[in-house]
């Protein structure tokens, strides 16, 4: 598990290219400062071959794998009626947040979340969007442009035999 969760956060479109950092910021800034993950939970599933009540630590410990050493936080966003296993992640550190069920409710909910997380911590800072749409591309180039190192992480669609009898 924690080597898919580094292979999907490294084949992000931020670790392909090369990193864009804000003038005045080094990696090691970004590093050492607090990363917020947002997870878009309707469109991207716990994975059906993770314990739910691992999936907040697999994905810290993947970030401390990449040398990510501040504070990390995790919010999740969505209908609840479709997340199994809510008691398990709520247990686990993530912050759930119930938003009824309509069209982007959930997105546009997931970013206002993190433009009031932005107004109360400025760059440099960084983001991890759990997200299987496309959504949240805009968000992530503004947030970039204004500081913010930001990483995309999403489910590939194709599950592999070895992902599917591996569970942590």
């Amino acid at each position: 598990m924690k080597k898919q969760l580094n292979d999907i956060i490294t084949s992000s479109s931020y670790m392909r290219h090369k990193p864009f950092f804000f003038k005045g910021f080094s990696l090691s800034d970004y590093k050492s400062s607090k990363t917020i993950i947002m997870w878009d939970f309707e469109n991207t599933n716990v994975p059906t071959y993770c314990r739910p009540s691992y999936l907040f630590t697999n994905i810290k410990n993947s970030l401390r794998n990449l040398g990510y050493t501040g504070e990390i936080v995790m919010r999740g966003y969505g209908d609840v009626q479709y997340l199994q296993d809510k008691n398990k992640l709520v247990e686990s550190g993530i912050h759930i947040t119930h938003v009824d069920s309509g069209k982007d409710a959930g997105d546009k909910r997931l970013l206002n979340s993190i433009h009031s997380w932005a107004y109360d911590n400025p760059p440099p800072c960084n983001m991890l969007f759990i997200t299987s749409d496309g959504d949240f591309a805009t968000a992530t180039f503004i947030f970039k442009t204004c500081g913010y190192n930001t990483m995309v992480a999403h489910q590939s669609t194709k599950v592999t035999e070895s992902k599917k009898t591996h569970t942590i």
